[in-house]
Parts: structure tokens; C-alpha cells; sequence
């Protein structure tokens, strides 16, 4: 995005296309309070004489642009390298030439890979050049409209994203400084250096209900339809919303990532007209979505705030420790809350971070069964969330802790976790590190689904129920579709949460470190004993078909926690039995969805074993799921 079509307050640089309106100079302005402060090294002061030298004296042969009364754009070579030289003219005389030097250091501050950088100025009396990186690839008006090379849809879009990026720099993320708004954004003043990145600038309905023809560029051979979708859904909301509703410029970039439904990226009340995958039928779920934009209620701490709230994140403070991160018990004021600091250092412009996935996830969603986030901290490379501190901890620790949990406990925190992951689903949300550790109790033992930093989104569209995804997640909650196929579905948390009924149901670890035996082997080696068959097939059809009592009575006392005794409803604890096998099939698409599995453990569906699926007909033994 070049700045020299930015619009600085009280600017002396005017650079609204000649061929526009006249509009106000309320309108041709922002505040300078951003820039009031800047004290750093900026970019460098050269002599008039070494920028015209360097230009050629403004040969026409040199020339890049040009912007009538407002200047022209020269290529030249300063330092041993080709930079565009602005010449300025018709410079408001309002501002002495100190005022105006300040003012060009300021701008030297912003620093974005997807801004065009002040490297360099002159001032020599009524001479004022602004100096630039050099961009091969010209503006993105001249690689749409200027070279018989057509743009690819992929670099479209990409171009869009990026700018969109430095766009939401200026209007959002400079740290302490007022907003800044360009003013004057066209495909002139996208600027495309050699990679293609963009430093930022009755048809339409039809192509809202994804017809693109007459409204997409016909030269473009191929390209995504869903990401299509997205960048004239944005199109739309950007020009025909009114201005106090238009979306901000984070909101754009998100909902232009195919990974991030339009409900989580979009505010959905403000946008509810429009196609947003976040609608719901049942009043149980539509009613814990906020009215508002949750980002806007979250506290923004410092660094500094966190690390005196966990003691400079001592270990005794240590809840927890993860892939992604640890977390820490802190105290903010009077509240004791949760503090995860992620372990990744990452470059502030890398995007899709794990850290700024789970809070974009936590900011949009509300649920009873869905951990809570009051707060993040964002400085430099350090990433923390502050979230709701729950006493009890996590399932794991309380499940092979000193405490205890009762039959009524157990079935209560799987049929919550349950809502809380179907909840999830209906969002698009694939968790995909669905186990005990990431399931944390309340007071009252309720549970919470928490730790989003390997979750992924479903794209925005009816025809696709899986994503292609690399390995992740605690090698016994994993779907054994993952090593085969490499794609992860709503069905690949079901299969996790299948782990979770057997460990609540059994009491045991996942792995029997003494007989180096996992949980899942162990459950199905007991299952065989009771049927005198290990073929899963003819286990769910000896179930479905001949119901043996006695047979279905021996696996359930076999499997049953010894810890509980005979404490426990027979009928309750069949069904969550049944719910585990259902949810354990080899096989995605004969796994039942979470809605039916929550109908089962609440007694809603009779019988029970009516969520196993006897259609599968293909032999799977179960002694071994993987190779561990």
C-alpha cells in the first residue's frame, strides 16, 4: 500500500486523484496525534542534488507516475539501489519546514511488510521528494487493466488478503497510537513488488448466490469458489453496508481466510441479513450467542500485568503445560484467573498463529460448557490469554487424582462436554484435541471444553465435511483416519470423545504403564472376552441383533471402574458403553454425530444401541487401532 496516497492530517501531501470530486478538508484529513511523539531514527535526509542525480534530473525516461498538480514518481538509484523518488509539488505553505521534516520522520515510524516504506526525503527550500523501495511489478491497476499477463485468481486473492493486512495495521494494531485512515485507497496505490504482494487500495446478488458468470473476470481460467464467495461477500458488506455498520478491517481479513467460517470472522448481528454459517435452529444453542461483538468486552492487559499477576510465571504457579503452552494461576485485582502464555515465538506478521486462532475463537462464542476468555495480552512476540480459573482443574487430574467422582458426576460431565463439543460443531469448529486434560471441572463440576490451539475451521459451504490437515493431538484420542487419509471431520472428535467415555467409564489411564497396554486395546480385549469375538462387526451385530443380556451384562461389569462398586444405574451405564463403541468405529462415516450421542446418554433415544451402526461390513479387528 503506497503511502503517497495517504491522506495525512493538515498533510502536505495531496494525492486525491485529479479526476475525483473535491471533497471537504474534514474529509482529507486524520489527527497527527499518532505521529506527535516519534523520537526514533528515521529514514534518511539526502541533498536535492543527490535525489535529482540519482533520477536523472527527472528524465521523462525516468518517470513511473504521474499525479498531475500533485507530483510525479521517478525511478532512480540511491545507495546502489533502485528506489521511486516522489517529487512533490503545490505543498500547502501553512507549514514551516520543521514541521514538515517531523512530520516525514513520524511516517518513517510505521514499519508493515504490507505498507510501502519512507526510506529516505529531501527539503531544500520549495523541493520536497519522498523516497521509496522500488516495485517491479508497478501498481495493482496496471496488472488488472495495463498488461496483456493476466493475474491469476490465486495472486488476486492474496492481493486482497495483504492488503486487507495493511490496511487493518494502519486502522487498528499501531501500539499507542491514534487511528489512521488512508483516505484514498484504489488499485493505483496497491503497489506489487516481485512476489506479487500487495503494499496497500441485480450482478452482485446473483454472484452472492455463488452464479458468477458476467460478474467474475472471464480471463481467469479457474479458481476457488468458496474463496471466491468470500471476497465478493466482502465486496459487498465494504460498499453497500452504511458507514457506522460497515465491517472493520480485521473483520475483512478474517472473513477472507476460507479457515475462518463468516459467523466467527463477522459480527453476526450486525451482518444477520447477509449468509453467515453461524445460524442455529435450536434455542439451547442460538441463546448463548452474544449480541454483540464479544472483542469489545475483553480486557487488554500488558505484559507487565501478567507477569506480576503469576509471580514472573513461576512454577508454583504452573497449572499446566502443553504443546501449544502453559498455564498459570494469577491473580488480577481480586479475581483468580487462568493465564496461558504461548510457547512459540512468532513473527508479528505471520498469520493463522495458533494463538490468534484461539482467540478469535474464544472472543466469538459463549457457552456453558465452553471455557470463558476475560482478557489476552498482545506485545511484540509475546501471546497470553487471560481466562476464567477453574478450581478443579482438569477431568484427567481428578479422574487418577486423590478425589473422587460418583456414577452421577461422570454421566454429568460427559453429557456437557458433549453439548459443549456440539455447540462447537455447529459453529464449524473442528477441536481436534478433544481428551480429559483439555476438559476443565467448576465448582460444581461442570465441565468446560478448553484449549483451541489445534482447532480448525470447516469451510463456509454445504458440500465439504472434512479439511486435509497434518498430524496433531495425543496419539490415543487421535482417528485412526488421520495416519491413512490425513483428514479431520466434526467425526474426528467423536472418535476422542469416545477415549473420554471409556476413561470414564474404566477409571484407567490411557496407557497401563505396568502392562503396557492402552485403553483402548484393554477395552476391547475385555469387549472379546464377553462376546467371544473380536470382530467389531459381529460385536455391534451380536448387540443389535440377538441382544444377549448376560453377554452385554459381562462387558459392562468388566469395563465398569472398580472404584465405583455397584454404585451406578445398569441402564445409564449401558448407554454410555454403547455411546464408546459407537463412537470408536474404525470408520468416520459410521460414527454417530453429537447430537444423537447426547439424545442417548440422556435417555431420549430407546434402546440405546440404536447408536451403533451395524452397516458396516467390513471385518475390523480391534485389538490394535494404530501402531502406537
Amino acid at each position: 500500500m503506497a503511502p503517497w496516497g495517504m491522506k495525512w492530517a493538515d498533510r502536505w501531501i495531496k494525492t486525491r486523484d485529479p479526476n475525483e470530486s473535491s471533497s471537504s478538508s474534514q474529509n482529507n484529513r486524520i489527527h497527527v496525534s499518532a505521529f506527535d511523539n516519534y523520537q526514533g531514527i528515521g529514514p534518511k535526509k539526502y541533498s536535492f542534488s543527490e535525489a535529482a542525480e540519482a533520477a536523472d534530473h527527472f528524465s521523462i525516461h525516468n518517470l513511473l507516475i504521474d499525479y498531475g498538480d500533485f507530483g510525479e514518481v521517478y525511478k532512480g538509484s540511491l545507495d546502489g539501489e533502485i528506489r521511486a523518488i516522489r517529487k512533490l509539488s503545490n505543498l500547502p505553505d501553512v507549514h514551516s519546514q520543521a514541521d514538515l521534516e517531523r512530520k516525514i520522520m513520524a511516517a518513517g515510524r510505521l514499519r508493515h511488510r504490507n505498507l510501502l516504506q519512507l526510506d529516505g526525503y529531501c527539503i531544500d527550500g520549495a523541493n520536497t521528494l519522498l523516497i521509496f523501495k522500488y516495485f517491479s511489478n508497478g501498481s495493482l491497476k496496471y496488472n488488472l487493466h495495463g498488461k496483456e499477463n493476466i493475474l491469476d485468481w490465486k495472486k488476486r486473492r492474496n492481493i486482497a488478503l495483504d492488503s486487507s493486512r495493511g490496511l487493518e495495521y494502519l486502522h487498528e494494531v499501531v501500539p499507542g497510537q491514534s487511528k489512521i485512515t488512508h483516505l484514498n485507497i484504489k488499485s493505483d496505490n496497491i503497489l506489487l513488488d516481485d512476489n506479487f504482494l500487495p503494499k496497500a487500495n441485480p450482478l452482485i446478488e446473483r454472484a452472492l448466490n455463488r452464479e458468477y458468470a458476467d460478474f467474475v473476470d472471464s480471463r481467469l481460467q479457474s479458481f476457488d469458489h468458496e474463496e471466491m464467495y468470500r471476497m465478493i461477500f466482502c465486496a459487498n458488506i465494504c460498499i453497500n453496508q452504511p458507514p457506522n455498520s460497515c465491517p472493520s478491517m480485521r473483520e475483512i481479513h478474517l472473513a477472507l481466510q476460507v479457515s475462518m467460517p463468516l459467523g466467527i470472522a463477522l459480527d453476526e448481528k450486525k451482518y444477520n441479513k447477509l449468509q453467515l454459517r453461524a445460524t442455529y435452529k435450536d434455542d439451547e444453542s442460538s441463546s448463548y450467542i452474544e449480541e454483540e461483538n464479544q472483542r469489545n468486552n475483553l480486557e487488554h492487559y500488558s505484559y507487565g500485568e501478567l507477569v506480576e499477576a503469576t509471580e514472573f510465571f513461576s512454577n508454583n504457579r504452573l497449572v499446566g503445560e502443553g504443546a501449544s503452552g502453559a498455564v498459570y494461576r494469577g491473580k488480577l485485582g481480586k479475581e483468580v484467573v487462568a493465564i496461558k502464555k504461548f510457547k512459540i515465538i512468532v513473527n508479528e506478521e505471520q498469520e493463522n498463529l495458533e494463538d490468534q486462532f484461539e482467540i478469535e475463537v474464544l472472543t466469538r462464542i459463549r457457552h456453558p460448557n465452553v471455557v470463558k476468555l476475560i482478557g489476552y495480552c498482545s506485545e511484540g512476540s509475546n501471546r497470553l490469554l487471560v481466562l476464567e480459573y477453574l478450581m478443579n482443574k482438569s477431568l484427567n487430574s481428578y479422574l487418577h487424582g486423590k478425589k473422587f467422582l460418583d456414577w452421577s458426576s461422570r454421566l454429568n460431565i460427559a453429557i456437557g462436554s458433549a453439548k459443549g463439543i456440539l455447540y462447537l460443531h455447529k459453529y464449524g469448529i473442528i477441536h481436534r484435541d478433544i481428551k480429559t486434560d483439555n476438559i476443565l471441572l467448576d465448582n460444581n463440576l461442570e465441565p468446560k471444553i478448553a484449549d483451541f490451539s489445534l482447532s480448525k475451521f470447516l469451510p463456509n459451504t454445504d458440500n465439504i465435511s472434512h479439511i486435509t490437515s497434518v498430524l496433531k493431538g495425543t496419539n490415543i484420542y487421535v482417528d485412526p483416519e488421520y495416519s491413512s487419509i490425513q483428514k479431520v471431520s466434526a467425526k474426528s472428535d467423536i472418535y476422542s470423545f469416545g477415549v473420554v467415555l471409556l476413561e470414564l467409564i474404566t477409571g484407567r489411564k490411557l496407557i497401563d504403564q505396568q502392562q503396557n497396554l492402552d485403553i483402548i486395546t484393554w477395552t476391547w480385549r475385555e469387549i472379546e472376552q464377553a462376546f467371544g469375538n473380536g470382530e467389531y462387526r459381529a460385536v455391534v451385530n451380536s448387540i443389535l441383533q440377538s441382544y444377549d443380556e448376560e453377554k452385554i451384562k459381562r462387558m459392562i461389569v468388566a469395563l465398569v471402574d472398580s472404584k465405583l462398586g455397584k454404585n451406578y444405574d445398569e441402564e445409564q451405564m449401558k448407554r454410555m458403553v454403547f455411546c464408546a463403541i459407537a463412537c470408536l468405529n474404525k470408520y468416520s462415516k459410521s460414527r454417530p454425530r453429537m447430537q444423537k450421542i447426547i439424545e442417548v446418554l440422556e435417555g431420549k433415544i430407546i434402546p440405546p444401541q440404536n447408536i451403533l451402526d451395524g452397516s458396516d461390513n467390513k471385518s475390523i479387528k480391534y485389538s490394535r487401532f494404530r501402531d502406537n
